[in-house]
């Protein structure tokens, strides 16, 4: 085998970087998982690791707005009658208090107005002479008010919104469904890891398996579109395509690794949801791709 010198001194004087890999009872099974590996020009030489672990967000109130939003205006078990922007709008409230507590209404106001224009703009409502988004989330607060499931009350920095009791009875179940569905899907990650290695262990698992669900879950939220041109590819050749664009932004994530077998590890596990998902990670990331579309 090639010594950690001899590859340097390669690499200097021929710019040639040997790239050794274990021989297993005679089985030559690791050139073909780095060749997969590299095949996708995303472990370039240039990656450092080592770098400080980016953390794994939680999207739990995206997922339980489209919950709430489901439960509200698709499963007809609600009073609310407004359009489809307004209860989308609500039902982002409703996720937002049941996950950060009271807000200000400017709080509400800068995490939603963005969101309202965009969803207005798609769906031509600008042009139709409705309301903008300022006079939308008002009515959805005011609306929200008059079914008890908010109160807006007189705070320190202005006006400020909280749940009711009725409020986060709604919310809750939604929110647990959501955290449910988030928590399968990292067991499911690590499970995944876990058959992956060759000699898996709690440490090594947990740190891939962390990189994989961060790197998935930016993925099913800035770019929700590539992960359903993945799942909805006509042929394996558009999968693989798609797959490899989005593959593009994972060095950042391999990054927070300690070595290239690490690395290769990462590739083959997010590869293999995105390739052949299980229920329970097809459901979460599903969820948040469609909470991105419609909140």
């Amino acid at each position: 085998m090639t010594t950690q010198e001899e590859r340097l001194d390669l690499l200097e004087r021929f710019n040639v970087d040997v790239i050794p890999y274990p021989v297993v009872a005679g089985s030559h099974q690791p050139l073909e998982d780095l060749v997969r590996a590299h095949g996708s020009l995303i472990l370039g030489r240039s990656l450092h690791f080592g770098q400080p672990q980016i953390e794994c967000p939680s999207y739990d109130p995206e997922t339980t707005g489209l919950l709430v939003y489901n439960h509200l205006a698709l499963k007809g078990e609600s009073p609310v009658t407004q359009d489809a922007l307004n209860a989308l709008v609500r039902a982002r409230v409703l996720a937002l208090l049941n996950d950060k507590g009271t807000l200000t209404v400017a709080e509400l106001n800068e995490d939603l107005i963005q969101r309202t224009q965009l969803v207005r703009e798609i769906s031509q409502l600008k042009n139709a002479g409705e309301p903008g988004a300022s006079h939308t989330i008002a009515k959805a607060l005011a609306d929200l008010d008059d079914l008890k499931l908010v109160e807006i009350v007189q705070g320190a920095f202005g006006e400020a919104v909280q749940l009711t009791s009725d409020g986060r009875t709604l919310t809750e179940d939604q929110a647990g469904t959501a955290a449910r569905l988030a928590g399968q899907f990292s067991a499911s990650i690590n499970a995944r890891t876990a058959a992956t290695l060759t000699s898996p262990s709690d440490d090594l698992t947990e740190r891939i398996g962390e990189a994989a669900e961060a790197f998935l879950k930016d993925c099913a939220t800035r770019r929700a579109l590539g992960v359903a041109m993945v799942w909805q590819s006509p042929t394996s050749d558009f999968q693989r395509f798609h797959i490899v664009a989005l593959l593009q932004e994972l060095p950042r994530y391999a990054a927070q690794l300690n070595n290239i077998h690490e690395g290769r590890i990462l590739v083959e596990v997010v590869r293999g949801v995105f390739s052949s998902p299980t229920d329970g990670e097809a459901i979460y990331l599903g969820a948040l791709v469609q909470a991105q579309f419609s909140t």
